[in-house]
């Protein structure tokens, strides 16, 4: 009898191991595919823009060079741009996902390790300070 748990133990321990680092690494890779992720929208405000129309029609009073016509031309064409640029100055938003699962290679165990974070699971990950979780071992993938 004793020989017997001896023998499931040791079957069990070695059913845990993967033949090659890759088949272990494909393994927790499939593993943390299937999990949620929570995905979440960044601003990042623009510079302001800077209006340099102004300065632009001193000099072109200044400038005996151009006719009267031409000097309207590009007054009204300069306060176009003025106004197009203006718009453009639009807030980014970059948008990041945050997996519930990931893996880690232990080398000096032959083993990745298996992360998972809780808040991400449940849903309660937040991009704030103390509301991100943290990830722990939940599976091992021994080669």
């Amino acid at each position: 009898m004793k020989r017997l748990s001896v023998f499931l133990l040791l079957l069990g321990l070695a059913g845990c191991n993967y033949p090659s680092r890759s088949q272990a690494e494909t393994g927790c890779e499939v593993w943390a595919d299937k999990n949620r992720e929570v995905t979440f929208v960044e601003t990042i405000p623009s510079k302001p823009y800077k209006s340099s129309v102004e300065e632009e029609l001193e000099k072109l009073d200044d400038d005996t060079y151009y006719s009267l016509k031409e000097k309207e031309q590009f007054r009204s064409n300069l306060y176009k741009f003025d106004d197009i640029m203006k718009s453009k100055s639009v807030d980014k938003t970059i948008t990041h996902k945050v997996g519930a699962r990931w893996c880690i290679e232990e080398e000096e165990t032959k083993q990745f390790l298996g992360y998972e974070n809780k808040a991400v699971l449940n849903g309660t990950w937040q991009n704030v300070k103390g509301m991100t979780g943290e990830g722990k071992v939940v599976k091992h993938f021994r080669y």
